[in-house]
């Protein structure tokens, strides 16, 4: 008998506990927001990214001429490998005022003056 008491009890403090019905519905209608609901299936997804840059080989050069001279032939296309040491680009050589010559005169020229200078100190002739 005290068992169905106590139950009996219980049951009604817990009817009793929480806030009358109206305000219920009048607060839970107020914090509700709506969602579109759709139906999940299995699909192909296509997943795709872009990216820009720039593409570079691992071994290459900027080739720029010491001497400013007129380009007489290019023996090589873009995209064509090239090897060590080979030709790429052939300059005019020919012309008098050619830098390329004038440098090699001068060039001849030190060396004829050091071997000059060099016999001499040789000889005793001229010092440090």
């Amino acid at each position: 008998m005290t068992f169905v008491i106590n139950a009996v009890l219980v049951a009604v403090i817990l009817s009793g506990c929480g806030k009358p019905q109206g305000e219920q519905k009048q607060q839970s209608t107020a914090a509700t927001i709506p969602v579109d609901v759709a139906v999940a299936h299995r699909q192909t997804l296509f997943v795709t990214k872009q990216f820009s840059g720039t593409i570079e080989g691992e071994e290459q050069a900027n080739i720029v001429p010491k001497i400013s001279e007129r380009i007489t032939a290019i023996n090589v296309h873009v995209g064509e490998s090239v090897k060590t040491g080979q030709v790429l680009v052939e300059l005019d050589k020919s012309g008098a005022t050619s830098q390329f010559f004038q440098a090699q005169a001068a060039f001849n020229n030190a060396e004829k003056t050091f071997e000059r200078m060099k016999a001499l100190y040789n000889d005793g002739a001229i010092s440090l």
